[in-house]
């Protein structure tokens, strides 16, 4: 299959002890406004749902997370980028998109990943618990 990337953008992910799973993942549902049951009714514009245990892509009104490791496990994205992923992957359907994330956190369980990239070290410092740079990609087949 020949790939091309359509769209780029910021995204917030799982902070610390809040991880965000790597790997390619088949969404199992969509939800146009979802309030989360676990974390006080916060809004969750545009959910795609991922795993099982309630990770999913959705929109946020909070716009200044975007680019930082702050979620609760679920990658965030602007509510424009959201509601045109949304639409593709209602479009193209479920059974034909997969979810792809990846990244990592330095000395972290390998299979987590988180958004915002490390800070420059100079060589005095040591290298902090930081994320690094990731990824989120979305295929449709």
């Amino acid at each position: 299959m020949n790939s091309r990337e359509l769209y780029k953008c910021r995204v917030a992910t799982g902070a610390i002890d809040y991880d965000t799973p790597n790997g390619e993942f088949k969404p199992f549902r969509m939800e146009i406004d979802y309030p989360s049951d676990e974390w006080d009714n916060a809004p969750m514009p545009y959910s795609i749902f991922f795993t099982e245990t309630g990770n999913a892509v959705h929109g946020t009104h909070e716009q200044r997370s975007l680019g930082h490791a702050v979620s609760h496990g679920c990658v965030r994205l602007s509510l424009a980028n959201a509601a045109t992923l949304w639409a593709l992957a209602k479009q193209q359907k479920m059974a034909n998109t997969s979810i792809v994330v990846t990244g990592d956190i330095p000395d972290a369980d390998p299979r987590t990943v988180a958004l915002a990239p490390p800070k420059p070290l100079n060589a005095t410092t040591q290298r902090p618990r930081a994320p690094s740079a990731q990824g989120l990609f979305f295929l449709f087949r």
